[in-house]
């Protein structure tokens, strides 16, 4: 079907992260390693394969240990001493909280940037059916302009709303604090 208004919600917040060293430098610098992730069969696996293919990396070049749940990723990192992770915000900044030598190595929406192809690295997306805007214009008007200044509230008013993001049950207001400016909220209609 066709959707007259789609509104997209990209985020800068996954990232590859790497606790016990700093041997991760770029993507050629992950031949040879283990990640640990989660995400598969969705948006963050196809985004690894693609921008693993994109600079230079062949199927078998990485190994990758899929988790279901990121705090299954951080229990692993608890467990060894050097680990490599894709994770999403805010649990980079749980991890962080927890491992004071967790580094961000990569972040996947810069690589991503970085290949120029004229696409973005969306993790996230709002979609209206076209008979629903056609039938409900000003609801669907009302609700963009509503998202639209929730967006500019986030980034504008950071600790207050990590104190909402903490009452309403997401992640603990501190570590929503912390998390926020990493996350690259912003609304594109």
């Amino acid at each position: 079907p066709a959707f007259d208004q789609m509104e997209y919600h990209p985020h800068q917040f996954v990232y590859m992260v790497e606790k016990g060293g700093e041997t991760v430098t770029d993507w050629e610098s992950l031949k040879g390693q283990t990640i640990y992730a989660t995400g598969k069969g969705s948006t963050p696996e196809y985004a690894l394969n693609f921008l693993l293919e994109q600079y230079g990396l062949e199927e078998g070049d990485v190994t990758v240990e899929w988790k279901s749940e990121p705090s299954e990723v951080v229990a692993q990192m608890a467990a060894q001493d050097h680990v490599i992770a894709m994770l999403p915000q805010p649990f980079v900044t749980v991890a962080q909280g927890k491992f004071p030598d967790l580094k961000i190595a990569l972040s996947l929406t810069e690589s991503w940037d970085a290949l120029d192809n004229g696409s973005q690295f969306i993790t996230a997306g709002l979609i209206v059916r076209t008979q629903f805007a056609q039938e409900n214009p000003e609801a669907l008007a009302a609700f963009l302009e509503e998202y639209a200044a929730s967006t500019q509230f986030i980034n504008e008013n950071v600790a207050e709303g990590a104190q909402l993001v903490g009452e309403f049950g997401i992640v603990e207001a501190a570590v929503a604090e912390k998390a926020i400016p990493y996350c690259n909220i912003v609304c594109i209609s």
